[in-house]
């Protein structure tokens, strides 16, 4: 399998968040609207930088009612057609509630024949990378990796490598999952980020919905990004 060679890619975006958060590499949070599972609308003030690294809140409501926001360098214009992702990240876990890292088409339309990839996603406190593509058909398909070989309530150096012929995500260093069926690849410009999520009782592959023993707020971290686009030289 092939290594990331740095003279095969450039740096398109860098962001350890020092500075807070920079509207011309994030564009602005999720505002506005109930997810399509009714269980949670989206807030721009669950997100902000804290302590050196952007966080995204999933904040339940004196009134019982819950929101969560996320952040993309494509709402920046920052995005890349292969190349690679780094950054690192936790999650907080608790019952009802996940938080994802993941890849978005820069059009922000044509889901799921644009495609989506998914770094992380943390249902029902699991594990999970997944790909999102659209078959012949028109069908929405995925393909998801589960695994507990790490702990990802704690820091962790996440690294996609994305090239037409093949995707791997290594989690510090370890290659955790790897696609390389090319209707699973997406070939459009894709940004990076992350949201937070809140299941509804409807949503098994979730966890089912909060209760009693989730707390009032659960933080998606992210810190040290870079965007770096592949510019065709052997990736050695």
């Amino acid at each position: 399998m092939a290594t990331t060679s740095s003279s095969a890619f450039d740096v398109i975006l860098a962001d350890d968040f020092s500075g807070g958060y920079k509207v011309e590499n994030w564009g602005y949070p999720f505002h506005g609207g109930t997810y399509w599972n009714g269980a949670f609308s989206f807030n721009n003030a669950d997100v902000a930088v804290r302590d050196g690294s952007m966080q995204v809140d999933i904040t339940r409501h004196a009134d019982g009612s819950w929101t969560t926001s996320g952040f993309n360098s494509f709402k920046a214009g920052k995005s890349i057609t292969y190349g690679r992702i780094e950054f690192d990240g936790k999650v907080e876990e608790s019952q009802g509630t996940m938080g994802v890292f993941l890849t978005w088409p820069a059009s922000d339309s044509g889901w799921p024949a644009t495609g989506e990839i998914d770094l992380l996603e943390t249902p029902g406190k699991d594990v999970m990378h997944t790909t999102h593509w659209e078959d012949g058909n028109g069908v929405h398909q995925y393909n998801s990796v589960r695994n507990q070989s790490y702990d990802e309530t704690q820091w962790n150096h996440y690294e996609l490598l994305w090239l037409p012929d093949i995707i791997t995500l290594k989690v510090n260093g370890k290659v955790v999952a790897e696609w390389t069926d090319p209707a699973e690849i997406p070939d459009v410009a894709h940004g990076i980020g992350a949201m937070g999520m809140v299941a509804s009782n409807n949503d098994g592959w979730m966890g089912g919905a909060p209760d009693g023993s989730t707390p009032a707020k659960t933080t998606v971290y992210m810190d040290n990004v870079v965007l770096s686009q592949w510019n065709g030289k052997p990736v050695t």
